[in-house]
């Protein structure tokens, strides 16, 4: 009986499913993980919160739901949650100042 040779399989991380989110692990195709902090910019107000920048992402806009009041321009600590709808989504931290 002759035995077969083995052959090895180079491991794939799955795709995400077409309409997923995507936020997963690394699957977010950002480098960006769920609770990582960021530091972001303060653009405007929207309703529910502020749209944001992340600093290193400037052509990424994001959105930071919060009652709390901030200006234009302030830079704030804030959370990676995922990405909606090519808009990074972040969470507020308790202590909003950065520096």
């Amino acid at each position: 009986m002759q035995r077969r040779k083995a052959r090895i399989i180079q491991y794939e991380q799955p795709k995400a499913a077409a309409g997923g989110g995507g936020s997963r692990g690394n699957g977010n195709g950002n480098g960006l993980r769920p609770g990582q902090n960021l530091v972001c910019t303060v653009v405007s107000s929207e309703p529910g919160g502020y749209a944001v920048i992340v600093t290193g992402m400037p052509n990424v806009p994001g959105f930071l739901p919060t009652q709390a009041i901030l200006r234009s321009g302030e830079e704030i600590l804030a959370q990676f949650v995922c990405v909606h709808n090519e808009q990074i989504l972040l969470s507020a931290r308790l202590s909003q100042g950065v520096g």
